[in-house]
């Protein structure tokens, strides 16, 4: 036998939209579905954990383009804007060449491109660079 619908308190309704889907089921005792569930039935919306407003996106992609221009890392235009460097990376269609190209700058990573050798990867490059610099100063 279907148990009987819960009949939903105005409280109950409150407390869905202003909490995630999973913060109200773990408030309410029930299922994050049932909490989907009540939201579709009752016409009301639970806090959705990525929704940002169009405008507040469009403004973190404008502080992001306006600090690479300035030639900023990625690290650094995290840490300025607060976004990971995935959103950083993919906002700049900048590939993912590894963690140590997040801390440099346009300008450095241009010239290291345009002065690897032809048949050299960039880290392999870094590392020749870094020893050179090691070894001159061990002299």
């Amino acid at each position: 036998m279907p148990q009987p619908k819960r009949i939903l308190t105005q409280q109950d309704l409150d407390l869905i939209q202003a909490n995630t889907a999973d913060e109200g089921a773990r408030l309410l005792g029930v299922h994050r579905g049932t909490i989907v569930k009540w939201s579709k039935r009752e016409g009301i919306s639970y806090k959705r954990i990525y929704n940002t407003e169009t405008r507040e996106m469009w403004l973190i992609n404008k502080k992001i383009r306006k600090a690479r221009k300035e030639g900023l890392s990625v690290k650094a235009i995290m840490k300025r804007v607060g976004v990971p460097a995935a959103k950083v990376r993919q906002l700049l269609r900048l590939p993912n060449k590894g963690e140590i190209f997040q801390h440099l700058s346009v300008e450095t990573t241009e010239w290291l491109e345009t002065e690897c050798p032809e048949g050299m990867g960039l880290h392999e490059f870094i590392a020749v660079l870094v020893t050179d610099a090691y070894l001159e100063t061990k002299e």
